[in-house]
């Protein structure tokens, strides 16, 4: 579930229709594998208005994930219905929160999601040594931070972010997976920022990690660090 802390982005919007900028994570240096999974949990804050056409000019609201600069992940979400948009049956177990409340804005549905088993994510197709992965929201009705003002209209935030490494070959061992803990380093957000320490870690033994708390953590490094282009990261409590 969501920890004390996400990592929120409130970009774009202004004027509506403008893309959030994207929240970036970046790795290099990794081990020899075939394949990707990516696990986080999404938040999806306040009135996010799908393809529903009964809102007008504020539709459709995209949210957009990019593996390597290919689009995995693009679908659009209501807050309300998402028989309305085109993300209408997660699959099971990835729908994990309806109605809650992730912040002290707009009186609106939010919903969270475990992305971690949506199947778009899992054995993305990835063989090099570096990653780059891309959050972001767009689409002709994107309103983001409503032109810069208090409360803000739509956004959205991730948590317990998690790469896993399919096919790692350990000393010799037959392939497994390899999980690389992320909690904030390795990210580039928005809203406010501040520095974190690398805090990508791996077990290429286990092919297990532990995760911080949330993304104002730090992962416990198991075997080793690995290289990466650490930037700042936004850091907003709920």
């Amino acid at each position: 579930m969501f920890s004390g802390s996400f990592l929120r982005n409130i970009t774009g919007g202004n004027p509506t229709g403008t893309a959030g900028s994207p929240t970036v994570l970046t790795l290099a240096g990794l081990p020899v594998h075939t394949s990707i999974d990516l696990r986080f949990l999404l938040a999806i804050i306040d009135s996010w208005d799908g393809s529903d056409v009964g809102s007008g000019v504020n539709q459709p609201d995209y949210f957009n994930v990019k593996v390597d600069g290919i689009h995995v992940f693009r679908e659009t979400i209501d807050h309300e219905d998402l028989s309305v948009g085109t993300y209408t049956n997660p699959a099971p177990g990835v729908l994990i929160a309806w109605g809650n409340r992730f912040d002290a804005g707009v009186e609106q549905n939010d919903i969270g999601f475990d992305m971690g088993l949506e199947p778009a994510f899992l054995g993305i197709t990835h063989t090099s040594s570096t990653l780059t992965v891309e959050w972001f929201a767009d689409g002709a009705g994107w309103q983001g931070d409503f032109f810069g003002t208090a409360p803000t209209d739509e956004t959205w935030a991730i948590d317990n972010i998690a790469v896993v490494l399919n096919g790692v070959v350990a000393g010799g061992a037959a392939p497994e997976p390899t999980t690389l803990a992320l909690v904030g380093a390795a990210l580039f957000g928005i809203a406010a920022t501040r520095r974190l320490r690398p805090a990508a870690a791996i077990d290429a033994g286990t092919g297990c990690c532990a995760a911080g708390r949330g993304l104002a953590g730090h992962a416990r490094p198991l075997h080793r660090t690995l290289p990466s282009r650490s930037r700042s990261s936004s850091v907003a409590p709920t």
